[in-house]
């Protein structure tokens, strides 16, 4: 298996983040947590460059929080450090 690029893995987090809408939310919801939870595992390889881009797709998550707590039941067992499952919590589980 090849391993995707940093970049692949912010491109493949973006498209599931934006492409999250009334329409069709359940299937991006759940790829964009997970693309997410595969850059939180490889942070140390991120540039201050992809960090930057990470941190404005996070704001567009963030933004999408109704509709991707939709998706998965508050209590998913997730460190605290991945915010981003407990988005039920409102935009401040973040900080």
């Amino acid at each position: 298996m090849v391993k995707e690029t940093i970049a692949e893995l912010i491109e493949r987090y973006r498209t599931h983040v934006w492409s999250i809408d009334e329409d069709y939310y359940e299937p991006e919801a759940w790829l964009a947590l997970g693309a997410r939870d595969r850059l939180e595992l490889r942070r140390q390889e991120l540039t201050a460059h992809d960090l930057d881009e990470l941190e404005a797709i996070d704001n567009e998550l963030i933004a999408r929080r109704e509709l991707v707590r939709e998706v998965y039941p508050s209590g998913i067992p997730q460190p605290l450090s991945h915010w981003w499952w407990y988005l039920d919590e409102g935009p401040q589980v973040r900080e």
